[in-house]
């Protein structure tokens, strides 16, 4: 068994956890914006940190069509979208393995 936890120290964590979900939303949707809904669906946000964008990718071809050929011009794309929020470089991987 823990030992219970200050409630400060609890609604902190629940916070941030709320602040990364709504952020995940957001850069889900300037996916969404860049590549279209039907390539989108295929695509999930991991988490974004230090300027890096982490998105996890359900197929092979679509992972060497992202990292090969549409990197620079996703990241573009959204970062129009996320103005004035920035990606400094978006992290691709195949599904299971992405993580921040």
């Amino acid at each position: 068994m823990t030992d219970p936890k200050h409630a400060a120290a609890f609604l902190k964590g629940v916070l941030s956890e709320v602040g990364t979900k709504a952020s995940r939303v957001r850069f889900k949707d300037a996916l969404e914006h860049a590549v279209g809904e039907r390539t989108a669906k295929h695509l999930e946000v991991v988490g974004f940190r230090g300027g890096r964008l982490y998105v996890a990718v359900d197929s092979a071809p679509l992972y060497a069509e992202m990292i090969g050929f549409r990197r620079d011009s996703i990241r573009k794309a959204c970062n129009e979208f996320l103005a004035p929020e920035q990606i400094g470089e978006i992290v691709f991987r195949m599904g299971g393995t992405a993580h921040v």
